[in-house]
Formats: C-alpha cells, sequence, structure tokens
C-alpha cells in the first residue's frame, strides 16, 4: 500500500490518516496513468504519464481555477499535495519556483512545503492533493 491510501492488491477502500476513503481502482486507471485524488472536491483525476495535473483536469472535462491558462503566471492553480509527496516529479521551471515563493509568503506565512502549480504538476504515482478553489463540477456533461 502506498502512502495515498491506495491498496492495490484488494480493491477496497483504505482510510487514510486525514480521514480521506480512497477506492481502489476507482476511475478509468491504467498502467500508464495515475490518480490524483482531489480535496475537499472529493474528485478523483487521471492523470497520464508525462501530463500535467491541469492538463489532465481539463482533458477530463473538469473547470480547474485558472486566469493565465497554465502559464505560471497567476498561481489560482495551485495545490498543496497531502500525501503521496515522494510520486511529484521535482520542478524544473525556475519560474514556478519563484511563483511558489511569492505564493507561499503572500498566503501561506512563507511555507512553500507541499506547494505546487497544477499547470506543472506531473505525477509519477497516485497523490492527495487540496485545491479549495476546485469545486469538482464539469465543464460540459460529454466529458470524462
Amino acid at each position: 500500500m502506498g502512502s495515498t491510501g491506495v491498496d492495490r492488491g484488494r480493491q477496497r477502500p483504505v482510510r487514510l490518516p486525514s480521514g480521506i476513503a480512497l477506492q481502489a481502482g476507482r476511475g478509468r486507471k491504467t498502467a500508464s496513468s495515475h490518480v490524483a485524488h482531489v480535496v475537499p472536491a472529493d474528485v478523483d483525476i487521471e492523470v497520464l504519464d508525462g501530463e500535467t495535473l491541469f492538463d489532465a483536469s481539463w482533458r477530463e472535462g473538469y473547470d480547474w481555477p485558472t486566469v493565465c491558462i497554465g502559464q505560471m503566471l497567476c498561481t489560482a492553480c495551485h495545490v498543496i499535495v497531502k500525501e503521496g509527496i515522494e510520486n511529484v516529479e521535482p520542478m524544473v521551471e525556475q519560474q514556478e519556483a519563484s511563483a511558489i515563493r511569492r505564493l507561499a509568503r503572500r498566503i501561506y506565512k512563507g511555507d512553500e512545503a507541499g506547494l505546487r502549480l497544477a499547470c506543472q504538476l506531473r505525477i509519477t504515482g497516485d497523490v492527495v492533493v487540496e485545491q479549495k478553489v476546485f469545486n469538482g463540477k464539469k465543464m460540459r456533461e460529454d466529458a470524462g
């Protein structure tokens, strides 16, 4: 069992320390994808290998918060990685690191722990992220 609470061997829900229950095998997870569980909306998003969380959410039809449409400028898409930080690829863009520092100073009293921009966030395994503005609603009915 990984730190995200997904028990891949038994196909059963697992209780996370934070009280979030993930159902193993939920969604359309494939061998080349991972699941980002978004709280508090309680939504699972399938993230394909090499895809950002932001792009995955839009591909699945979700209305992910943004102003700059993934250009690392507005920080509206930011998340806090709550579980599975070891499954998050490191920041590669200096612009993202600068935006995270600025965001942490303005909103999180300088604490950058787990802060990432969803428009840059790529994962290598299942994660739980917090995005307080995301409501889990789809932009169109035929999506996903």
